[in-house]
């Protein structure tokens, strides 16, 4: 059988690739296992799984239909997926909030003119990606699931 950690990081695998049938059976597999020690670490992995399992079920069909208001260009290439949890979450504050008033409609509008640009860029920079993921992006959806 394999061990915990080896199922939660092929749920991750197949959840950014939008595989998301793959994904769940790791979990479920993850989920019915038999632990293989007592120690946090596997307790942890446990716990991760069964969020995992939450965000596919509550996602899934968000994430399968088509988005409107085009890519989180930025976001995409710093999580890694386009159907990355927090890509999920910046995308509905978009469609939700930002696009319901002509200030957020004209941030919308100059962040898709510019940032294709700067995504292509964050490619090539992965200690910047990894910079602006982690003291801009995770905050910013910090902020968002705190309101």
């Amino acid at each position: 059988m394999a061990s915990l950690g080896i199922l939660r990081q092929l749920s991750i695998f197949y959840s950014r690739q939008g595989r998301f049938d793959e994904s769940e059976r790791c979990v479920r597999k993850l989920l019915g296992a038999e632990p293989v020690s007592n120690d946090e670490y596997e307790e942890e992995n446990r716990q991760t799984a069964q969020r995992t399992l939450q965000i596919i079920k509550e996602h899934k069909e968000e994430i399968a239909k088509p988005d409107q208001g085009g890519g989180c260009y930025i976001a995409t290439a710093c999580y890694g997926s386009y159907a990355a949890h927090e890509v999920i979450i910046l995308r509905k504050y978009r469609d939700e909030k930002l696009l319901r008033n002509k200030i957020g409609e004209l941030f919308v509008r100059l962040y898709y003119k510019y940032s294709p640009y700067f995504a292509n860029r964050l490619k090539e920079h992965s200690v910047l990606n990894v910079a602006i993921k982690k003291y801009i992006l995770d905050n910013i959806v910090k902020m968002i699931k705190t309101r």
